[in-house]
């Protein structure tokens, strides 16, 4: 659940009940903290990804991004997401390049 751009977006947009129901089904001891180089590391990474309202892991493959998908109410019901899978890290360019076209694709969803 935290190295899935949609694990971690649905944590960072969950309610706090959510979260905290989340984070100890999951602990994050047990299952992040070998992706990461430490929790606070990973708390940073999510204050980025809530702020700008998008989770993107780029560049390690496989290329991950996920978007909360909000009602009327600000509540989350659900997270889009996609990948692609490849061998190579890509170029900040291709990151952007797909982070546009997925984007544009949630676009049609509101």
């Amino acid at each position: 659940p935290y190295t899935t751009a949609t694990g971690i977006c649905f944590l960072i947009f969950s309610s706090l009940s959510q979260l905290s129901l989340y984070r100890r089904r999951h602990p994050f001891s047990e299952y992040g903290a070998y992706a990461w180089q430490s929790e606070e590391a990973f708390d940073q990474f999510c204050r980025k990804a809530r702020e700008a309202g998008i989770v993107e892991l780029c560049p390690s493959p496989p290329w991950r991004i996920a978007a909360p998908i909000i009602d009327d109410n600000s509540r989350m019901v659900g997270v889009l997401g996609a990948s692609l899978q490849h061998t190579d890290s890509p170029a900040p360019e291709e990151c952007a390049r797909l982070k546009q076209i997925f984007l544009q694709a949630l676009s049609q969803f509101s």
